[in-house]
């Protein structure tokens, strides 16, 4: 045999060995997953189990200590969220939203040092179009935005959305804008 003809063996074999051992994989039992048909046959949906979740131990406990939480968003919130759907029906509202998915660092620069700048601030809504292009962002103040380290921070977001070149609206939770004042405000050039 000549080498060509070896190396063709030698790369037969291996792509053989490889599909078994693939194949050995994926039906060991610790390796399978629940799959649950839905109504339209063509889609799939994964289900876990808590004893499934179980089955790895990451922290040397078997429970770790998360509970989930009543509501993603506070009364005020959720009033002004529907305000906002329904004064803005061909806007997307993504509602609490890590800053860091909104805003990017320019190249040239300091990644880690103006990441950890946003990194851990939200926002309560941001208001895109629908191809999910940023037209806005909301937040929502109470009183605790009155406190001094809550004013440092408001300031250090409002400067990192504001260099972004992105809009921001605050309004405070006592005197919420109507749907139709909303409606008004973003139809508007200023806001658009």
């Amino acid at each position: 045999m000549n080498i060509l003809g070896n190396s063709f063996l030698i790369l037969s074999l291996t792509f053989a060995i490889i599909a078994v051992i693939v194949i050995l994989v994926a039906i060991h039992p610790k390796n399978r997953l629940r799959i649950v048909n839905t109504p339209r046959k063509s889609e799939q949906v994964i289900i876990t189990s808590p004893e499934e979740s179980n089955k790895c131990d990451f922290s040397g406990s078997d429970v770790w200590p998360y509970y989930r939480r009543s509501h993603v968003m506070s009364s005020p919130e959720q009033v002004l969220y529907f305000r906002l759907v329904e004064a803005l029906p061909d806007c997307i509202i993504f509602s609490q939203v890590q800053l860091s998915r909104l805003l990017g660092v320019g190249k040239g620069s300091d990644f880690i040092f103006w990441f950890n700048k946003i990194n851990r601030m939200s926002v309560d809504f941001v208001i895109c179009d629908k191809s999910s292009q940023i037209i806005s962002i909301i937040e929502l103040d109470d009183k605790t935005h009155d406190l001094e380290d809550r004013k440092i921070a408001d300031l250090k977001k409002n400067k990192a959305i504001s260099d972004a070149g992105i809009k921001l609206i605050r309004w405070y939770v006592g005197s919420l804008p109507s749907v139709a004042d909303i409606g008004m405000l973003f139809n508007s050039s200023k806001y658009i």
